[in-house]
């Protein structure tokens, strides 16, 4: 067994799928998500199925690569695609972030780590849809499924930032995550409830995919503080702070602030000294020697110690 993944789902590509009843977007032009999960096969992931209405659909794919795949209704080009340039190997299992930041016309992929960026566009408003995993049917109602392993399975309404996206990939969550609307961990043992550990309990009903001992390792210590805001510094010296909002099966994080002039994000990054906390609540730390004509970029990070 794994460490610290004691279970996932098996889906033998013929029947098995998991109905997760809700209904939900994954195809708003208003409306960003995030989806991530552990995954080794080939079929559709998760999709947006059409269930006796006049919608269009939407699914996350593995075949070969990885693509996002939205059929649209009411306007050309009817079926819009994104499509990761990587061959991935059916056989090995990858973690897998999508990044759907319609309100900002791009979709982003990371796969193990690696990350690319499409122009993606949605120029209708996609009505809500039974969510399913595992399996497809598209808007000639044809069926599709998965076969393979699917296990960490997370969906968020909200685009994180490639940091996040990074951060949460190989990590178990609490379900209290910010904007987190559905998180399956496919760790139980008996039974045909997918259970959802968020607060929403969007329980799914699993038929036919079976209860396989989890693969790969996952860590521990997903803690959802950080956040990226703009600082205007008019001083040498500044104060920080951060809210860590939640310990979890951690009992004890360690949390620090990064900061640059960069509002990407990418260069000139500075990290703070890291302090431990016990318990949720507020932190801070004051940095000097800063330059006080230009603009400066923060956020307060946090890991998780399981000791």
């Amino acid at each position: 067994m794994a460490l610290n993944n004691p279970y996932a789902l098996s889906f033998d590509g013929v029947d098995d799928y998991v109905d997760c009843r809700q209904k939900i977007s994954l195809s708003t032009r208003t409306q960003p998500f995030t989806f991530k999960c552990c995954v080794q096969g080939s079929g559709p992931i998760i999709a947006t199925n059409r269930d006796g209405e006049a919608i269009g659909d939407a699914r996350i794919n593995i075949t070969n690569t990885l693509g996002y795949y939205h059929n649209c209704l009411t306007s050309a080009p009817y079926l819009r695609s994104a499509i990761y340039s990587k061959p991935l190997d059916p056989l090995i299992f990858y973690f897998i972030v999508v990044i759907a930041d319609f309100p900002n016309n791009k979709i982003t992929f990371v796969v193990n780590g690696d990350t690319e960026e499409f122009s993606f566009s949605v120029n209708e408003v996609t009505l809500q849809a039974r969510l399913s995993i595992g399996t497809h049917k598209n808007y000639t109602y044809d069926t599709s499924y998965f076969s393979g392993i699917i296990d960490e399975i997370g969906l968020w309404n909200r685009a994180l930032t490639i940091e996040e996206a990074l951060l949460c990939c190989n990590k178990k969550l609490r379900g209290n995550e910010i904007g987190l609307v559905a998180y399956y961990s496919c760790d139980e043992d008996t039974g045909n409830v997918l259970i959802d550990s968020t607060p929403n309990c969007n329980h799914g009903v699993i038929y036919g995919a079976a209860r396989v001992p989890g693969i790969v390792n996952l860590e521990l210590g997903y803690i959802d503080v950080a956040t990226v805001m703009p600082v205007e510094v008019k001083y040498n010296s500044m104060t920080l702070k951060g809210n860590l909002r939640g310990l979890g099966d951690y009992p004890q994080a360690e949390c620090y602030f990064q900061y640059t002039t960069d509002p990407n994000f990418e260069t000139g990054i500075i990290e703070t000294l890291h302090q431990a906390l016990l318990t949720p609540g507020e932190f801070e730390q004051t940095i000097t020697g800063l330059d006080n004509s230009k603009t400066y970029y923060y956020r307060a990070v946090a890991t998780g110690i399981n000791l």
